[in-house]
């Protein structure tokens, strides 16, 4: 029964797949709301960076093989916002991204102890982070139930959106970024047979990421959802549109068709946006 209810719910559009989320989760979701410290803590620590950073540029970076093919040394000197296990190459790369995101709670819980030891602002989502710690340096957000993104994250919510690239995106158009470039966002897989959000346990070397080792043997993780990642994707690009700011794809060879394509080292150039060597606030919270 188990099976045929997920197949099911697997061939279900997108919005309605978010319905049926909204009421998988609807306790947590109330139990967040009925937290008002909780969420004044949020809003203490980042209401002084909504839309600083209009008129600059940031760099989002996804954790896809085609990274490795790319010299990310000149992102040093931008703005830029991580994911996941995104830290595996900041020994390599000399720096840390100023924000990184994972709101996964297979990932969050697996490889906690690395996250505590990122100097990076680091957002959580609170339901699998709750308890674990909360300091000066990190937020944890609720996720909020549909997936039409609001941009808006004082209130403690954000939009999941299938997969942490999404929950980067908001948080750029919450700092007031005009303009976002999307790297290592590949939307290819190689997986087993399963429907997304399935949880699996790796059994080799991990195909899927930059590191061999990101999603290695005996790690567990759970499957992509590509149709639905889509679909928040165009509703994030409209966000963006309609408050005339943009987000570009450089991806080397990503299959993603949402965003207009680019070369990372030409919209750095011709970009007539800020870069963080420019001058501008602090990213920090409060």
């Amino acid at each position: 029964m188990k099976e045929l209810l997920v197949k099911i719910y697997n061939r279900l559009d997108p919005r309605f797949q978010a319905w049926v989320n909204g009421l998988r989760y609807r306790s947590d979701y109330k139990e967040w709301r009925r937290d008002p410290k909780g969420r004044e803590r949020v809003s203490r620590k980042i209401s002084r960076l909504k839309g600083a950073f209009k008129g600059r540029r940031c760099v989002i970076i996804g954790n896809g093989p085609s990274i490795n093919r790319m010299d990310l040394s000149v992102l040093k000197d931008e703005y830029t916002i991580g994911m996941n296990r995104i830290y595996l190459k900041f020994s390599e790369w000399g720096f840390e991204t100023d924000v990184l995101a994972c709101v996964n709670g297979t990932v969050i819980t697996q490889f906690w102890d690395d996250f505590l030891k990122l100097k990076t602002i680091k957002f959580f989502n609170w339901r699998h982070a709750r308890g674990m710690g909360d300091d000066d340096r990190t937020l944890l957000l609720a996720s909020r139930p549909g997936l039409d993104p609001k941009g808006n994250l004082e209130e403690g919510l954000y939009n999941s959106g299938y997969t942490v690239t999404n929950t980067c995106l908001e948080i750029a158009y919450y700092l007031g970024f005009s303009e976002v470039i999307l790297i290592g966002v590949d939307h290819s897989y190689v997986h087993p047979k399963g429907h997304g959000g399935k949880t699996v346990v790796s059994d080799g070397d991990d195909p899927n990421h930059f590191d061999k080792s990101y999603f290695g043997k005996g790690v567990t993780w759970q499957l992509p959802n590509l149709d639905g990642s889509e679909y928040v994707f165009a509703r994030m690009r409209e966000l963006f549109e309609a408050d005339g700011r943009r987000i570009v794809d450089a991806t080397l060879d990503g299959k993603l068709q949402i965003f207009e394509k680019t070369n990372l080292s030409e919209v750095l150039k011709d970009s007539g946006f800020q870069s963080k060597s420019e001058g501008g606030p602090d990213l920090v919270l409060e």
